[in-house]
């Protein structure tokens, strides 16, 4: 006996209805397991990166900064001044020179031995960065290290310590970051920082192995003492006027929409955006800012 035409339509039917709200109580499914996924993710983040916002450690900063409030500002203004300096590897940069200093003496007689040993493009590259991962690790750890502890002391001193008064500190008070936005900045900072570390331990390497074209001198005497003084205004306004006009550059249309609009996505700064740019921004503004060292002669200690 052949069932009617008509029933065999309304068994299809049920059948397509169970295999729909199957379907769609997987995918329900999926996507709270997805979401409980990045809600902890998220809440590992959070510990990780704000920690100033630690129930036990809020009330240890309140009551340190109770104690003595004078001595809170003046480590928010050193760790706002430490985490734009250290963004970039410059540390690694001063301790490294600091290195050729000692290991110089600061004697304009000492000769490096290596230039009678590059005889190809390769011994090139090994003897001028020899030791490079030496320099480039640390550097990546204790950028790190100061980024987010800085960042996250920075972080808790306006944003948890100062949340209520935000008009006494915010040049916009009524207008916060977005989480999102946030986290977004942090990861994009953490690459720059990378980045920065890659670049300073390049030329730290450099330095360090006598490269010819770095004009870092460790004798003050070596370009007189007016000179040794002078080149510190020099140096900054080379730096800041250059810097100027890149910047203006950026805003031209193609580079504004390719790279620099990255940076203005963040209407409502932080401390993590200290390295928030585009990373080939972040590399060009690099070499730009250690050019000075190629075109002037630079005492190790001005750098």
């Amino acid at each position: 006996m052949v069932p009617n035409p008509e029933i065999w339509d309304e068994i299809n039917k049920i059948g397509e209805t169970d295999r729909a709200n199957l379907k769609s109580n997987f995918t329900g499914n999926q996507i709270k397991i997805k979401n409980k996924k990045e809600n902890a993710s998220l809440a590992l983040f959070s510990k990780l990166f704000f920690w100033g916002e630690n129930k036990n450690l809020d009330q240890a900063l309140r009551k340190f900064e109770a104690k003595m409030p004078s001595v809170a500002s003046f480590l928010a203004t050193v760790a706002m001044f430490i985490i734009g300096i250290t963004a970039r590897g410059e540390w690694a940069l001063f301790a490294v020179y600091f290195f050729k200093y000692l290991q110089t003496g600061g004697n304009d007689g000492y000769v490096e031995e290596t230039h009678e040993m590059i005889d190809s493009m390769q011994s090139w590259f090994n003897i001028r960065f020899k030791d490079y991962f030496s320099v480039f690790i640390p550097s990546v750890i204790v950028g790190y290290v100061l980024y987010f502890g800085l960042g996250g002391f920075l972080h808790w001193y306006y944003y948890v310590r100062q949340r209520e008064t935000p008009e006494t500190w915010k040049c916009q008070p009524t207008r916060w970051i977005t989480p999102e936005l946030e986290r977004h900045e942090i990861m994009l900072g953490s690459t720059c920082l990378v980045i920065g570390s890659a670049i300073s331990a390049a030329f730290c390497t450099y330095v360090m192995n006598d490269g010819e074209l770095s004009r870092v001198y460790f004798n003050s005497a070596d370009y007189g003492y007016i000179w040794l003084i002078l080149q510190v205004p020099v140096v900054f306004i080379y730096q800041d006027y250059i810097t100027y006009w890149t910047h203006r550059i950026y805003h031209t249309p193609w580079l504004y929409k390719k790279f620099h609009k990255l940076h203005h996505i963040y209407k409502t700064p932080t401390a993590f955006s200290v390295t928030a740019i585009h990373p080939v921004e972040f590399t060009q503004l690099q070499f730009q800012y250690i050019s000075a060292t190629l075109i002037f002669p630079v005492h190790w200690s001005k750098v």
